[in-house]
Protein backbone atom coordinates (compact mmCIF):
# COMPACT_ATOMS: atom_id res chain seq x y z
CA UNK A 1 0.00 0.00 0.00
CA UNK A 2 1.22 3.11 -0.81
CA UNK A 3 1.55 5.80 2.20
CA UNK A 4 -1.00 6.19 4.81
CA UNK A 5 -4.07 7.17 2.19
CA UNK A 6 -7.31 7.44 4.46
CA UNK A 7 -5.08 9.97 7.03
CA UNK A 8 -3.37 11.82 4.00
CA UNK A 9 -6.65 12.33 3.01
CA UNK A 10 -8.52 13.21 5.94
CA UNK A 11 -5.96 15.71 6.66
CA UNK A 12 -6.39 16.87 3.48
CA UNK A 13 -9.98 17.98 4.09
CA UNK A 14 -9.18 19.63 7.16
CA UNK A 15 -6.06 21.16 5.91
CA UNK A 16 -7.66 22.91 3.12
CA UNK A 17 -9.92 25.33 4.77
CA UNK A 18 -6.94 27.17 7.03
CA UNK A 19 -5.31 29.33 4.72
CA UNK A 20 -5.24 32.84 6.10
CA UNK A 21 -7.71 33.99 3.22
CA UNK A 22 -8.14 31.28 0.55
CA UNK A 23 -10.21 31.49 -2.32
CA UNK A 24 -11.84 28.39 -0.87
CA UNK A 25 -15.61 28.27 0.76
CA UNK A 26 -13.91 28.65 4.59
CA UNK A 27 -10.61 29.86 5.89
CA UNK A 28 -9.11 30.48 9.12
CA UNK A 29 -10.30 34.20 8.77
CA UNK A 30 -13.72 33.28 7.13
CA UNK A 31 -16.47 31.23 7.78
CA UNK A 32 -19.70 31.00 5.49
CA UNK A 33 -23.07 31.64 6.67
CA UNK A 34 -24.26 28.05 5.38
CA UNK A 35 -20.68 26.16 6.70
CA UNK A 36 -17.50 26.45 9.07
CA UNK A 37 -14.26 25.74 9.80
CA UNK A 38 -15.59 23.35 12.37
CA UNK A 39 -17.54 21.66 9.80
CA UNK A 40 -15.09 20.89 7.48
CA UNK A 41 -12.94 19.51 10.66
CA UNK A 42 -15.78 17.19 11.54
CA UNK A 43 -16.49 16.35 7.98
CA UNK A 44 -12.59 15.26 7.63
CA UNK A 45 -12.94 12.84 11.12
CA UNK A 46 -15.75 11.08 9.75
CA UNK A 47 -14.07 10.57 6.65
CA UNK A 48 -11.49 8.95 8.13
CA UNK A 49 -13.40 6.57 9.59
CA UNK A 50 -15.43 5.85 6.85
CA UNK A 51 -12.63 5.38 4.25
CA UNK A 52 -10.58 3.08 6.50
CA UNK A 53 -13.44 0.42 6.52
CA UNK A 54 -13.47 0.78 2.64
CA UNK A 55 -9.71 -0.17 2.75
CA UNK A 56 -9.96 -2.51 5.25
CA UNK A 57 -12.92 -4.69 3.75
CA UNK A 58 -11.67 -3.33 0.01
CA UNK A 59 -15.26 -2.35 -0.71
CA UNK A 60 -15.77 0.43 -3.12
CA UNK A 61 -17.93 2.88 -1.15
CA UNK A 62 -18.09 6.89 -2.57
CA UNK A 63 -21.49 6.90 -2.89
CA UNK A 64 -22.26 5.95 1.07
CA UNK A 65 -19.28 7.78 2.47
CA UNK A 66 -20.89 10.92 0.24
CA UNK A 67 -24.22 10.25 1.68
CA UNK A 68 -22.93 10.13 5.22
CA UNK A 69 -20.36 12.76 5.11
CA UNK A 70 -23.47 14.83 3.88
CA UNK A 71 -25.87 13.82 6.36
CA UNK A 72 -23.91 14.36 9.23
CA UNK A 73 -24.07 18.21 8.62
CA UNK A 74 -27.35 17.83 6.58
CA UNK A 75 -25.63 19.84 3.98
CA UNK A 76 -23.06 20.13 1.45
CA UNK A 77 -19.59 20.17 3.03
CA UNK A 78 -16.85 19.09 0.89
CA UNK A 79 -18.87 16.63 -1.78
CA UNK A 80 -16.44 17.29 -4.95
CA UNK A 81 -13.24 17.23 -2.75
CA UNK A 82 -14.37 13.75 -0.81
CA UNK A 83 -14.82 12.59 -4.54
CA UNK A 84 -11.57 13.35 -5.48
CA UNK A 85 -9.47 11.99 -2.68
CA UNK A 86 -11.71 8.83 -2.31
CA UNK A 87 -10.73 7.91 -5.99
CA UNK A 88 -7.01 8.46 -4.88
CA UNK A 89 -7.20 7.10 -1.31
CA UNK A 90 -9.16 4.00 -2.25
CA UNK A 91 -6.81 2.83 -4.99
CA UNK A 92 -3.60 3.80 -3.14
CA UNK A 93 -4.63 1.36 -0.43
CA UNK A 94 -6.24 -0.99 -2.24
CA UNK A 95 -4.25 -1.80 -5.61
CA UNK A 96 -0.86 -3.43 -4.68
CA UNK A 97 0.71 -1.57 -7.56
CA UNK A 98 0.53 1.59 -6.36
CA UNK A 99 3.17 2.64 -4.98
CA UNK A 100 4.46 6.19 -5.96
CA UNK A 101 1.95 9.62 -6.61
CA UNK A 102 2.19 8.96 -10.25
CA UNK A 103 0.71 5.52 -10.18
CA UNK A 104 -1.79 6.47 -7.56
CA UNK A 105 -2.87 9.37 -10.12
CA UNK A 106 -3.20 6.96 -13.09
CA UNK A 107 -5.42 4.36 -10.83
CA UNK A 108 -7.85 7.18 -9.66
CA UNK A 109 -8.31 8.63 -12.96
CA UNK A 110 -9.08 4.94 -13.86
CA UNK A 111 -11.42 4.56 -11.05
CA UNK A 112 -12.92 7.79 -11.64
CA UNK A 113 -14.08 7.23 -15.45
CA UNK A 114 -15.05 3.58 -14.84
CA UNK A 115 -17.58 4.35 -11.80
CA UNK A 116 -17.11 7.65 -9.41
CA UNK A 117 -18.14 9.86 -11.81
CA UNK A 118 -21.15 8.49 -12.14
CA UNK A 119 -21.52 8.16 -8.51
CA UNK A 120 -20.74 11.61 -7.86
CA UNK A 121 -23.16 13.34 -10.02
CA UNK A 122 -25.92 10.93 -8.91
CA UNK A 123 -24.74 11.65 -5.78
CA UNK A 124 -25.81 15.45 -6.95
CA UNK A 125 -28.87 14.44 -7.85
CA UNK A 126 -30.13 12.72 -5.03
CA UNK A 127 -29.43 15.76 -2.79
CA UNK A 128 -29.30 18.46 -5.05
CA UNK A 129 -26.92 21.21 -3.20
CA UNK A 130 -27.79 25.00 -3.53
CA UNK A 131 -25.12 24.53 -6.68
CA UNK A 132 -26.97 21.27 -8.29
CA UNK A 133 -29.19 23.42 -11.09
CA UNK A 134 -26.13 25.46 -12.29
CA UNK A 135 -24.59 21.88 -13.16
CA UNK A 136 -27.13 19.83 -15.08
CA UNK A 137 -26.49 20.36 -18.64
CA UNK A 138 -26.34 17.93 -21.25
CA UNK A 139 -22.21 17.22 -21.12
CA UNK A 140 -22.74 15.95 -17.21
CA UNK A 141 -26.22 14.03 -18.84
CA UNK A 142 -24.11 12.45 -21.27
CA UNK A 143 -21.29 11.83 -18.35
CA UNK A 144 -23.86 10.04 -16.44
CA UNK A 145 -24.60 7.47 -19.29
CA UNK A 146 -21.45 6.93 -20.87
CA UNK A 147 -19.83 3.46 -20.35
CA UNK A 148 -16.13 3.63 -22.11
CA UNK A 149 -12.75 5.75 -21.09
CA UNK A 150 -12.78 7.20 -24.30
CA UNK A 151 -16.25 8.26 -24.40
CA UNK A 152 -16.28 9.87 -21.04
CA UNK A 153 -12.46 11.83 -21.53
CA UNK A 154 -13.48 13.22 -25.08
CA UNK A 155 -16.79 14.13 -23.31
CA UNK A 156 -14.76 16.04 -19.97
CA UNK A 157 -12.37 18.32 -23.30
CA UNK A 158 -15.56 20.00 -23.57
CA UNK A 159 -16.82 20.72 -20.69
CA UNK A 160 -15.52 24.50 -20.40
CA UNK A 161 -13.53 26.05 -17.09
CA UNK A 162 -13.96 22.28 -15.34
CA UNK A 163 -10.72 22.18 -13.55
CA UNK A 164 -12.31 18.86 -11.43
CA UNK A 165 -13.14 17.07 -14.28
CA UNK A 166 -9.97 18.13 -16.20
CA UNK A 167 -7.76 16.63 -13.76
CA UNK A 168 -9.35 13.72 -12.97
CA UNK A 169 -10.06 12.51 -16.41
CA UNK A 170 -6.23 13.22 -17.12
CA UNK A 171 -4.43 11.69 -13.99
CA UNK A 172 -4.20 15.01 -11.79
CA UNK A 173 -1.49 16.65 -13.91
CA UNK A 174 -1.00 20.03 -12.64
CA UNK A 175 -2.06 19.29 -8.76
CA UNK A 176 0.33 16.56 -9.00
CA UNK A 177 2.88 18.77 -10.38
CA UNK A 178 1.97 21.38 -7.61
CA UNK A 179 2.52 18.70 -4.73
CA UNK A 180 6.16 17.58 -6.09
CA UNK A 181 7.22 21.08 -5.67
CA UNK A 182 5.46 21.54 -2.49
CA UNK A 183 7.45 18.25 -1.46
CA UNK A 184 10.54 19.93 -2.64
CA UNK A 185 10.04 22.95 -0.79
CA UNK A 186 8.82 21.79 2.86
CA UNK A 187 10.31 18.58 3.08
CA UNK A 188 7.48 16.79 4.83
CA UNK A 189 7.02 19.30 7.43
CA UNK A 190 3.22 20.43 7.99
CA UNK A 191 2.41 23.18 5.24
CA UNK A 192 1.15 26.57 6.88
CA UNK A 193 -1.77 28.16 6.49
CA UNK A 194 0.73 31.05 3.96
CA UNK A 195 2.00 27.59 2.09
CA UNK A 196 -2.03 26.99 1.62
CA UNK A 197 -3.12 29.92 0.41
CA UNK A 198 0.10 29.83 -1.99
CA UNK A 199 -1.55 26.91 -3.52
CA UNK A 200 -4.73 28.39 -4.18
CA UNK A 201 -2.73 31.17 -6.21
CA UNK A 202 -1.36 28.38 -8.22
CA UNK A 203 -3.97 26.40 -9.02
CA UNK A 204 -6.17 30.36 -9.66
CA UNK A 205 -3.39 30.52 -12.33
CA UNK A 206 -3.70 27.78 -13.80
CA UNK A 207 -7.75 27.55 -14.02
CA UNK A 208 -10.94 29.36 -13.50
CA UNK A 209 -13.21 28.73 -10.76
CA UNK A 210 -16.48 26.45 -12.62
CA UNK A 211 -18.85 27.24 -9.84
CA UNK A 212 -18.42 31.20 -10.65
CA UNK A 213 -18.25 30.87 -14.06
CA UNK A 214 -21.65 28.85 -13.96
CA UNK A 215 -22.72 30.51 -11.57
CA UNK A 216 -21.92 33.94 -12.44
CA UNK A 217 -20.57 33.87 -15.51
CA UNK A 218 -17.35 34.35 -17.50
CA UNK A 219 -16.86 38.02 -16.66
CA UNK A 220 -17.26 37.72 -12.91
CA UNK A 221 -15.36 34.11 -12.86
CA UNK A 222 -12.53 36.13 -14.67
CA UNK A 223 -12.13 38.50 -12.34
CA UNK A 224 -12.35 36.77 -9.26
CA UNK A 225 -9.33 34.56 -10.88
CA UNK A 226 -7.40 37.63 -10.68
CA UNK A 227 -7.93 38.50 -7.74
CA UNK A 228 -6.75 35.11 -6.26
CA UNK A 229 -3.53 35.37 -8.02
CA UNK A 230 -3.07 38.51 -6.52
CA UNK A 231 -4.18 37.29 -3.06
CA UNK A 232 -6.82 39.69 -2.49
CA UNK A 233 -10.79 38.18 -1.80
CA UNK A 234 -12.21 37.48 -4.84
CA UNK A 235 -15.15 37.60 -3.95
CA UNK A 236 -17.28 34.33 -4.87
CA UNK A 237 -16.62 31.06 -3.23
CA UNK A 238 -14.25 29.38 -5.26
CA UNK A 239 -15.41 25.83 -4.60
CA UNK A 240 -13.79 23.66 -7.71
CA UNK A 241 -10.39 25.18 -6.99
CA UNK A 242 -11.01 24.32 -3.47
CA UNK A 243 -11.69 21.03 -4.01
CA UNK A 244 -8.27 20.87 -6.61
CA UNK A 245 -6.35 22.37 -3.15
CA UNK A 246 -7.66 19.57 -1.08
CA UNK A 247 -6.01 17.03 -3.88
CA UNK A 248 -2.65 18.54 -3.83
CA UNK A 249 -2.38 18.47 -0.15
CA UNK A 250 -3.60 14.60 -0.19
CA UNK A 251 -0.51 14.06 -2.72
CA UNK A 252 1.85 15.42 -0.87
CA UNK A 253 0.95 14.66 2.64
CA UNK A 254 0.69 10.95 1.61
CA UNK A 255 3.86 11.14 -0.82
CA UNK A 256 5.70 12.26 3.21
CA UNK A 257 4.16 9.58 4.54
CA UNK A 258 5.07 7.07 2.04
CA UNK A 259 8.69 7.98 2.21
CA UNK A 260 8.72 8.29 6.08
CA UNK A 261 10.32 11.66 5.85
CA UNK A 262 10.43 15.04 8.28
CA UNK A 263 7.76 15.60 10.70
CA UNK A 264 4.87 13.50 9.03
CA UNK A 265 7.09 10.60 9.23
CA UNK A 266 6.67 11.00 13.31
CA UNK A 267 2.94 11.44 12.49
CA UNK A 268 2.82 8.25 10.73
CA UNK A 269 4.43 6.28 13.10
CA UNK A 270 2.24 7.65 15.66
CA UNK A 271 -0.98 7.00 13.77
CA UNK A 272 -2.54 3.68 14.88
CA UNK A 273 -4.49 1.87 12.98
CA UNK A 274 -3.66 -1.30 10.39
CA UNK A 275 -2.76 1.27 8.19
Amino acid sequence: MYGKPQLAASLSIAFEATGWKGAGTVSRSRDQPDKTLQDFIVTSVAFQELLRKSCLTKEYMLLEILRETYAIANKNIASGEIFLLYINAYTACTISDVDTMDKNALEATKLAVKQGLKDYLLFLSLHKPSFYGRFTHSFYEKISSSKTFTEITALAKNIPFDPVITEATTTFPFTRTLAKKLYSKLGCTLPSSGDIDAIYRSLCERYIDYLTYRKYGLEKAVTAKKKCIAGEEPGHSLGSIADLVGVVLYYYLNECLASRYGTLRRLGDLFSGPF
